[in-house]
């Protein structure tokens, strides 16, 4: 079988990182577990093969453009190489909590490489047109082995109208990683129905004819409905936040300070080759894994409680423990019994996280070339007072600033004195430090959460039953509860919010029986209104008791 090609359209633009990026390459790097995948010149890029299997999630496995096992796909999409030849690569790493103790779990350490928000990638994707949109494959006609000009026109700008909305692709989507918006993008035909357009074409490869921007908004708004495709709907939380005490979401450093905070640069596009360079803004960061982590373990235990279960011993059973709603909104992990050959696969919860950034942070690199300065001195009284007049110099230099040095030592139980060898430091944000007290003043990003509907259940009152665990989450985070970063239970990391700002957007009423926007405060102070939503909770929390218990019966009867 062969296909007449007439021509193919040839989609250009560029995707713009919205957060940080990590498309793993499988391979450690130098103190991470997975480095940035890069091509063979050591560029980084997003593969064609994930976009293409972020486009199959959208548009199906069927879709005409893909192929199939007897016809090749008709679609071409190249890696998306990044633009800056130098970009700006940031490190996330983190730690499971162990729920029993409160401490790092063993062996639970992670550490892996993002592209920072801003950098952008050069996107092109082609798509053929053929002739007639049937052919013969062996005796039999086979139908969907290609588009008309017309039909491919339709596709590719359903392509770019589903690209030009913020996509998920890589590792950590469900923690604010990934996030690729395709921007600046343009359209061609390139025809090769007869002998001169093929010649032009084998002359000037894709100079001619000349690009026609595209209309972005205008295929967003393309109606795709006769292309078919999955997109469920999305429930949109927004939490206004506020720090009461100094907070830290750290990483290790070497010299004055043991901790300071993370940090994510506001725009990777400072070294773009032939484009204006921006000026890369520093802030810091709270990343979504920590945000989920601290929201899932509050889920945890409020379920863990309400059925008088405790936490398995082993990190990994913890985590896939039947809890029935916080699976549906956090995820499980893959489960492997003992005797069994396979694990049972994970599940991805509904729930998404947006990394929060602060204000911007001025004078960050200054900062960090003073605490770095400290070096070891022979003498101990030299480098006693070496580290005096470095810790002032900080000092003055962090006045007026929204971060504050902390100068911390054990005590002897024995001596009542100072700990030989357990002196240290951490540089945190002050509790002042973007609260917005004052007119103008710049605060720190808004929580945002995002739930995918379809995830949260497969009937209504287990929907129903989610969002209310959420809700108690939300509440115990507004009321003090929930900390956040290094040395919650040290004084560190305390936040609070207002309930009645934090609101719940149920656009085309995703969860049914629900309005299209709604505040926690209305499920607590309207409880005929919300009574839906307390009887699916309390009706799911006795199923998820009940099975526990058989559980246990279980157990307990094959031990004896």
């Amino acid at each position: 079988m062969s296909r007449h090609v007439v021509g193919e359209y040839l989609l250009e633009g560029t995707l713009e990182a919205r957060s940080p990026v990590a498309i793993g390459s499988g391979e450690p790097g130098a103190g991470v577990d997975s480095t940035c995948v890069r091509d063979g010149n050591d560029r980084l890029i997003v593969p064609g093969t994930a976009l293409a299997g972020l486009l199959r999630q959208r548009f199906g496995d069927d879709a005409a453009p893909f192929g199939s096992q007897a016809v090749a796909s008709h679609l071409f999409i190249d890696d998306a190489v990044c633009d800056d030849a130098t970009p700006v690569v940031e490190f996330r790493d983190g730690v499971g909590i162990d729920r029993r103790t409160g401490a790092a779990a063993d062996t639970v350490l992670y550490a892996h490489e993002v592209v920072a928000r801003g950098s952008t990638f050069t996107l092109r994707i082609r798509l053929e047109a053929v002739a007639s949109p049937t052919a013969v494959h062996g005796e039999s006609p086979v139908s969907g082995v290609g588009l008309s000009k017309d039909e491919a026109k339709a596709w590719i700008m359903a392509i770019a109208g589903h690209l030009a909305t913020p996509q998920s692709v890589g590792r950590g989507t469900s923690t604010g990683l990934g996030s690729l918006e395709l921007t600046n993008a343009s359209l061609r035909w390139i025809g090769m129905a007869d002998r001169g357009s093929l010649l032009a074409f084998l002359k000037d490869g894709y100079q001619n004819p000349a690009k026609a921007q595209l209309d972005l908004a205008e295929a967003r708004e393309a109606t795709l409905g006769a292309l078919g495709g999955t997109g469920g709907p999305r429930i949109r939380v927004v939490i206004p936040w506020r720090a009461k005490s100094p907070l830290l979401v750290s990483v290790g450093a070497n010299g004055l300070a043991d901790r300071v905070p993370q940090t994510s640069v506001r725009d990777g596009r400072a070294g773009v080759a032939g484009v204006a360079a921006r000026k890369a803004t520093t802030s810091l960061v709270i990343p979504g894994r920590s945000w989920k982590g601290v929201l899932r373990t509050r889920a945890e235990r409020i379920v863990r409680t309400l059925i008088e279960q405790d936490a398995p011993e082993d990190f990994l059973a913890q985590m896939s423990q039947d809890l029935g709603p916080v699976q549906r909104l956090f995820g499980r992990t893959p489960l492997r019994a003992n005797g069994q050959a396979k694990a049972q696969p994970g599940q991805a919860g509904a729930l998404r996280v947006h990394e929060v950034y602060s204000p911007e942070v001025k004078g960050w690199r200054e900062l960090m070339t003073k605490l770095a300065a400290f070096g070891e001195h022979d003498d101990s009284l030299d480098r006693s007072r070496a580290k005096g007049a470095q810790t002032a110099a900080v000092n003055a230099l962090l006045k007026g600033k929204p971060l504050i040095l902390s100068q911390n030592v054990a005590i002897s139980r024995w001596t009542g004195g100072a700990e030989d060898g357990k002196l240290f430091a951490t540089v945190a944000a002050g509790p002042w430090f973007g609260r917005g007290d004052k007119p103008g003043e710049a605060t720190w990003d808004p929580l945002v959460l995002e739930l995918d509907v379809s995830r949260l259940g497969a009937t209504d009152d287990e929907r129903r039953s989610a969002l209310m665990l959420l809700v108690f989450v939300l509440r115990d985070l507004a009321e003090g509860w929930i900390g956040i970063g290094f040395g919650t239970t040290r004084g560190f990391g305390e936040i609070e919010a207002t309930l009645g700002d934090i609101t719940i957007s149920n656009a085309d009423q995703a969860a049914p029986g629900l309005p299209a926007s709604f505040s926690v405060t209305q499920v607590f102070a309207s409880p005929d209104w919300a009574a839906p939503m307390v009887a699916a909770w309390n009706a799911e929390c006795e199923a998820v008791r009940h099975r526990a218990d058989s559980a246990n019966e279980s157990a307990q009867g094959g031990d004896r």
